[in-house]
């Protein structure tokens, strides 16, 4: 098995800086406690095909009300 965190912040109703916030920096805030970062953890079995894991990731977000529109995301490999 496989495992990842997905990590989305909603850039619309938070005071993060849309404007030079990286994706990367997602994870971070997280751990920092920032009310606006949410993150979601899922495994997939080896062999699964690389794109379907950003599918489960959005699929996550999707799931939770969250919308592209007006988010950033990041979905990391963890150990």
């Amino acid at each position: 098995m496989r495992k990842f965190q997905a990590f989305i912040a909603d850039l619309q109703n938070s005071d993060l800086p849309a404007a030079t916030l990286q994706g990367s920096e997602l994870p971070g805030l997280w751990d920092k406690g920032n009310e606006h970062v949410n993150r979601f953890t899922f495994e997939v079995p080896d062999g699964t095909p690389e794109n379907l894991i950003p599918l489960i990731g959005r699929g996550l977000f999707f799931d939770d009300d969250f919308s592209a529109y007006g988010t950033m995301s990041i979905i990391i490999e963890v150990q």
